[in-house]
C-alpha cells in the first residue's frame, strides 16, 4: 500500500499538480497518454515523443520544439491545441473523426499531418519544405492560406 501511494506523489509531482491558475505541466515518459490535469506536455529538446490525447477530451499545448522526433494522436472528437513542433527533426500528427488539430512545423526537417475523416486541422508551415498533409478527408477539403500556413476542413486564420 505504501509504494502505491508513494507512485501516486511522484506522478502528481511530475505533471506539476496543484492549482493557483498556473498551467500545469507534464513531462511524458515514453508512449504516453494525456493526464486529464495536465496543459502542456513538455518534450521540449527531446529525443523522441509519443502522445496520445484520448478519446472526446481536450490536450491544451505540446511542447516538442526542438525534439528529434514528435509524434501526436489525436482521437475521435479531441481538441488538441497547438502542437508546436518548431525546429524538430521529425513530426508527426493524425487528427482522426471530429477532431480539432493545429500543428506549428516552422524549420522542422520533416513535417506530416494527417488529418481524416472531417478533423479540422491548421498546419503552419513557415518555410519547411519538407511539410505537409498526408490525408485531407472527409471535410471541405485543403486551403492554402498564404504564408506557409494550410487548413483542411476548417476555414483559414
Amino acid at each position: 500500500m505504501r509504494t502505491w501511494i508513494l507512485a501516486v506523489a511522484v506522478v502528481t509531482a511530475a505533471c506539476g499538480g496543484g492549482g493557483g491558475g498556473e498551467a500545469t505541466v507534464c513531462i511524458p515518459e515514453g508512449p504516453y497518454e494525456w493526464p486529464a490535469d495536465c496543459d502542456v506536455a513538455d518534450c521540449h529538446n527531446a529525443g523522441t515523443c509519443d502522445v496520445t490525447c484520448p478519446m472526446g477530451t481536450s490536450c491544451d499545448r505540446l511542447d516538442c520544439s526542438g525534439a528529434s522526433q514528435c509524434r501526436l494522436d489525436c482521437q475521435d472528437g479531441t481538441t488538441c491545441g497547438l502542437a508546436d513542433c518548431r525546429d524538430t527533426g521529425d513530426c508527426f500528427v493524425d487528427c482522426w473523426h471530429s477532431s480539432t488539430c493545429e500543428v506549428d512545423c516552422t524549420g522542422s526537417a520533416f513535417c506530416s499531418v494527417e488529418c481524416s475523416f472531417g478533423a479540422a486541422c491548421l498546419l503552419r508551415c513557415g518555410s519547411s519544405t519538407s511539410c505537409k498533409y498526408d490525408d485531407c478527408s472527409g471535410g471541405s477539403g485543403l486551403t492554402d492560406c498564404g504564408n506557409g500556413v494550410l487548413a483542411c476542413n476548417r476555414p483559414c486564420p
